[in-house]
C-alpha cells in the first residue's frame, strides 16, 4: 500500500473471505466532489451475492465466480466492466452448469445506474441459452434470451419438483424446442 498527496494506492492487495479471493491493484484520489476509484480485480471463487449488493442490491444468485472486474468513479458517477465465469449454482430459482457473463455498470450524475449485459451464455445438460439485455437501479429490466435448442425438463419454472404427474410419473416435461424471447417491464 502506497501514500501520496491525496491518493491512497495497493497493487497485489488481497483480500480472503470464507473460500473467495479477491486480487486488487487500484487506487483511491481524495478530491473536492468526494473519492474516486480506479480498480481492477481478479476473482476467485467470489460471491457474486456479496459483490452486487455493494451497487445494488442482493439478488437470488447461488453460484462462486471467476473472473476479472474493473471499476472507475466516484459517488453518483461510475463505471464498471465484468467478464465473469459461474460455477455450477442457480439463479433467480433456473439451475445451471455453468454460465458465461460479460457486463458494463454505469451511473451518469443525476440518473440512476444500470447493468448492461452485452453477452451471457448460460449451459444445463447440453442445452445452451444466450442472453444480452439490461437491468436498471430503477428496477427496470430489457432482454431477449433465446436457443436453437432446449430440452424442456431442463427449464425450472416448467417442472416444478411437486406435485408429480399421473400415477407413478416423475412430473417432468419431455421434449425440446428453440426459443427468442424479448422482454421490458419492472421488477416491482
Amino acid at each position: 500500500m502506497k501514500y501520496k498527496e491525496r491518493e491512497i494506492s495497493v497493487s497485489g492487495f488481497q483480500i480472503e473471505q470464507e473460500s473467495s479471493t479477491y486480487l486488487i491493484d487500484g487506487s483511491i484520489r481524495f478530491g473536492p466532489e468526494g473519492p474516486y476509484y480506479d480498480a481492477k480485480a481478479k476473482i476467485k471463487n467470489g460471491n457474486p451475492r456479496k459483490i452486487t449488493s455493494i451497487f445494488y442490491k442482493d439478488l437470488p444468485i447461488d453460484t462462486s465466480i471467476n473472473g476479472e472486474m474493473t471499476f472507475r468513479g466516484g459517488n453518483f458517477v461510475y463505471e464498471g466492466e465484468a467478464s465473469l465465469n459461474l460455477n455450477k449454482g442457480s439463479a433467480y430459482g433456473q439451475d445451471f452448469d455453468k454460465a458465461r457473463v460479460r457486463a458494463n455498470l454505469k451511473r451518469v450524475q443525476g440518473k440512476t445506474g444500470e447493468v448492461n449485459f452485452s453477452s451471457i451464455q448460460v449451459e444445463k445438460g447440453g442445452d445452451t441459452l444466450y442472453a444480452d439485455g439490461r437491468i436498471g437501479f430503477d428496477e427496470s429490466f430489457h432482454g431477449t434470451i433465446s436457443s436453437k435448442r432446449i430440452t424442456l425438463g431442463n427449464i425450472n419454472l416448467l417442472n416444478p419438483p411437486t406435485p408429480p404427474l399421473g400415477k407413478g410419473g416423475e412430473g417432468r416435461l419431455g421434449g425440446f424446442t428453440s426459443l427468442k424471447i424479448t422482454g421490458k417491464g419492472t421488477f416491482k
